[in-house]
């Protein structure tokens, strides 16, 4: 049974096996307890945790969060990647990408300068650089005041037309109804939170530490490493949402429904009992503090890291849960904006924590204090429990020396079988 507007606010666990979930539904004043043998979590990432995004708004990293309130455990929260080719001049609200590709056709960067810069980051590859290098590029020319109206200049004078045409359809499709030559306009262009590599601590079939509960997609962590591959989350979820799939329903048939927790059903009971207005427009006051705090975010917790932005980063954490807090939930939008920015806190706790132990700079995590990879720390950070701890890879000695210089690969998947 599909439940189309509905939000899932808590899973139900008896004794370390989870029995179902909880959820309120998004266009009306009311809720379900929803009984399962197994639970599978597949609702994609954080990426709303950031003030530019290529993710929808409803992703604002659920799973993760009721993850972690069921007492499971998340890994490599640190590493985010940015898509850094984002057009935002001549466009603004919609999300309109340059493909890579255009690079290796022969497209070039320049800040406000006349500055190739991309230059001083990858001297071999340039523009044609690893997302994460050319991300923190282009973040550097903003932070540094060499931008132009935000961003980057992208100059593609020697890119063949029908290769741009061929390579960037969204752009055409945007501005030739409108009779605007993407040749007589400046292009520019700039970063974007895109996609986390970190998630669920799970096995191959997606199992999670704890009992019935599975988890595939971005939702799940350890597949891609420190740094995903350009294209490889859509074949991630036909691999393993399926396998998670089948994990799922072999379980549910040998596993009888457990235990249901009635004091979660009566805290969310009592929480939509508070509701006196089934408008679901969102308060002027909490957009506003979801807006402090993406910029927060993008700031401490973003492209460029140092301890003290980490730091400050989990302060406005806490200073976002006591303001919102202190907000009445009387109307059903408010209700659902809290919760999405309570698990939005939620991530970005766990991914700060786990950013801030890791004290190198390695793949899509970058920490300009540490600005090397240090081979000693070939370990994944995992998190759960309110902490952020160390835990060693499994590997051949003779893997080591090949290892040290890659991303972080997954753990085994006995690595936390009791």
């Amino acid at each position: 049974e599909i439940l189309e507007n509905t939000l899932i606010v808590d899973l139900l666990v008896d004794d370390g096996r989870v029995t179902g979930a909880v959820g309120i539904h998004r266009n009306k004043v009311g809720g379900c307890v929803i009984r399962a043998g197994a639970t599978v979590l597949a609702t994609g990432g954080a990426g709303r945790l950031f003030s530019v995004t290529s993710n929808p708004v409803d992703v604002t990293g659920g799973g993760y969060a009721l993850l972690m309130r069921a007492g499971g455990m998340l890994r490599d929260m640190e590493f985010i990647q940015f898509y850094p080719w984002r057009l935002i001049r001549p466009f603004r609200s919609t999300r309109v990408p340059i493909q890579p590709s255009t690079f290796v056709s022969g497209a070039k960067l320049y800040n406000s300068r006349g500055e190739r810069f991309m230059e001083n980051y990858d001297p071999d590859k340039k523009e044609t650089a690893t997302r994460d290098i050319s991300a923190r590029g282009i973040f550097d020319q903003i932070r540094l005041g060499l931008s132009v109206d935000g961003g980057v200049i992208l100059d593609i004078s020697d890119v063949e037309d029908e290769q741009f045409r061929f390579e960037n359809r969204k752009v055409i499709d945007r501005l030739d109804p409108r009779g605007i030559n993407y040749r007589e306009i400046p292009l520019i262009l700039g970063p974007e939170a895109h996609f986390m590599m970190g998630g669920a601590l799970v096995d191959e079939f997606g199992a999670t530490v704890l009992m019935n509960l599975f988890a595939c997609g971005e939702t799940a962590g350890g597949l891609h490493g420190g740094n995903r591959i350009n294209s490889n989350a859509l074949p991630e979820t036909q691999v393993f949402g399926h396998r998670a799939g089948v994990a799922a329903a072999e379980t549910a048939l040998r596993r009888k429904t457990g235990h249901i927790d009635e004091e979660i059903v009566s805290k969310w009971l009592f929480r939509l009992s508070k509701i006196r207005d089934k408008n679901t427009n969102v308060s002027s006051e909490l957009r506003a503090i979801l807006k402090t705090f993406r910029e927060a975010m993008w700031l401490g917790l973003g492209i460029v890291r140092t301890a003290d932005g980490l730091r400050q980063a989990l302060i406005e954490v806490t200073t976002t849960r006591m303001k919102v807090a202190a907000l009445s939930t009387e109307r059903l939008g408010d209700l659902i904006a809290h919760i999405e920015l309570e698990n939005l806190c939620d991530v970005a706790t766990a991914s700060a924590s786990s950013a801030l132990l890791r004290t190198e700079s390695r793949a899509a995590h970058y920490r300009d204090d540490f600005p090397t990879t240090d081979p000693a720390w070939l370990s994944t950070v995992v998190y759960g429990g309110g902490r952020a701890s160390v835990r060693p890879l499994q590997v051949e000695p003779d893997e080591e020396l090949r290892l040290s210089a890659a991303p972080l690969q997954s753990t085994r998947s006995d690595e936390f079988v009791e």
